[in-house]
């Protein structure tokens, strides 16, 4: 799986394009600058397949609604954010997301806390994670407790994370906040 960061947005949001051999794309968490995603998009000959968002805070789906129109593809978000997508306005969701569902060689992973409905997406086979705002380099995001900390533990030391913000790190070299 080829992986190409874009930080968009105002609070400097990272923003994933996934794809395969065959070009097709997952677009997670895009954050704002449909332009700039867009074009990346573009200049990597990628076709996006889905957009899939780790929790429904509006910075990490600002963009969601231009992507979806100029792509005609589906937006998956956690039921239990729908209250958050609808307050930003957001065109709704084609499909819900929920624990155990494989999108696109990615397994949801419900961790909750953060917002109600987030999610991560893990691929065991290249041993990756898209974690959205639950954990950083350097400790955790807001309104996350031990219950969703010990999901990641459960995962390969190896494991290499890719935040909401800020740059990707492995389990191994996370520094555990005290309650851990």
């Amino acid at each position: 799986m080829e992986i190409q960061k874009l930080v968009v947005g105002l609070l400097q949001t990272n923003c994933y394009l996934a794809w395969g051999e065959d070009k097709k794309a997952i677009v997670i968490d895009p954050g704002d600058d449909a332009d700039y995603i867009e074009n990346t998009i573009r200049d990597l000959n990628l076709r996006p397949k889905i957009i899939l968002t780790t929790h429904g805070h509006y910075d990490h789906l600002l963009a969601v609604t231009e992507l979806k129109l100029a792509y005609q593809i589906p937006f998956a978000i956690h039921r239990n954010d729908l209250p958050l997508v609808f307050r930003y306005k957001q065109v709704k969701p084609d499909k819900f997301l929920q624990e155990g569902d494989e999108v696109e060689d990615l397994k949801v992973i419900y961790l909750g806390e953060h917002s109600p409905g987030s999610v991560g997406f893990y691929n065991s086979k290249e041993k990756i994670i898209f974690s959205g705002d639950i954990l950083f380099a350097n400790g955790i995001g807001t309104h996350v407790t031990s219950k969703a900390i010990a999901k990641f533990l459960a995962l390969p030391k190896e494991t290499l994370i890719f935040p909401g913000h800020e740059e990707s790190f492995t389990l191994t070299d996370w520094r555990q906040p005290e309650f851990v």
